[in-house]
């Protein structure tokens, strides 16, 4: 009797070591969450995006909450709609033009072109980190059919005598995301980390509602991306809310807060 009084000692100690220490844990991470990355913050946007027109940011809210908390963050503007090549060669140019190495937090098609701006034009050495918003790494449906639809109206030849390419629309597709991942591998230097989203259609955007029903086949979605597209690297997140909301521009996902979260993460992980 005595004997199995005992273990069971044993074992409630051993418990509630284990409860003690995991809220120690938990206790110093948020600690340290609080301190600043090392590096700044590039924030990317994707496909026809921008970095600030006016006082309207691309970025909705993100920039000056993150300033607020100390750090320190630069927009890039990249072409809106050429390829994930000609977005890169834009992309590198900035950080390099930063003059130190940076952390990326890139949006949907960003995350394409700073990947490859990592691996394909040397800027492995100036990147800390690559957290992906929304990316589609494996690419999506919905930018295949946009290309053929575009070929088929010709809309792309009337682009092009407009000085307009559409180039990025092909580089998003199921396929081309297939070639792309094969050449374009992970730098070793740096780390990568994803945030994911999706949305049930009670809280889709209505503008989103056509492509999210295209999408649902394919499982859980943000009305423009698949959700299992979005991962990479590290899936340090996982949010309920659509394509739009990842950037502010839509209800369901709070993102300032979800910027300066993934902040609080590349802090913690020494970035």
């Amino acid at each position: 009797m005595w004997s199995a009084l005992l273990v069971v000692a044993l074992v409630g100690v051993w418990i509630w070591r284990r409860i003690r220490r995991a809220r120690f844990l938990r206790a110093l991470r948020k600690k340290l969450g609080r301190n600043k990355p090392r590096h700044p913050i590039v924030l990317v946007h994707g496909l026809f995006g921008f970095d600030a027109v006016g006082t309207v940011e691309y970025f909705r809210g993100v920039r000056d909450n993150l300033e607020r908390a100390g750090l320190r963050v630069y927009r890039v503007r990249l072409p809106m709609s050429a390829s994930t090549r000609e977005r890169a060669a834009v992309l590198a140019r900035a950080v390099e033009a930063i003059g130190e190495k940076v952390n990326i937090i890139a949006h949907s098609m960003g995350g394409l072109d700073a990947r490859y701006a990592i691996k394909e034009l040397d800027l492995g050495d100036r990147v800390a980190s690559l957290v992906t918003v929304g990316t589609p790494h494996f690419g999506t449906p919905i930018a295949g059919l946009a290309a053929s639809t575009v070929k088929r109206l010709g809309v792309s030849m009337l682009a092009k005598r407009l000085g307009i390419t559409l180039d990025a629309l092909d580089d998003l597709t199921v396929e081309q995301a297939r070639e792309f991942n094969r050449l374009v591998t992970d730098d070793g230097r740096v780390f990568y980390a994803s945030v994911v989203t999706s949305a049930p259609a009670s809280k889709m955007s209505p503008v989103l509602m056509a492509t999210y029903a295209l999408l649902r086949k394919s499982g859980p979605n943000d009305g423009l991306v698949p959700t299992d597209s979005m991962r990479w690297g590290e899936v340090i997140l996982e949010l309920e809310g659509d394509h739009y909301a990842q950037v502010g521009w839509a209800p369901g996902i709070d993102a300032p807060k979800l910027y300066l979260d993934i902040a609080r993460e590349l802090a913690w992980r020494g970035c």
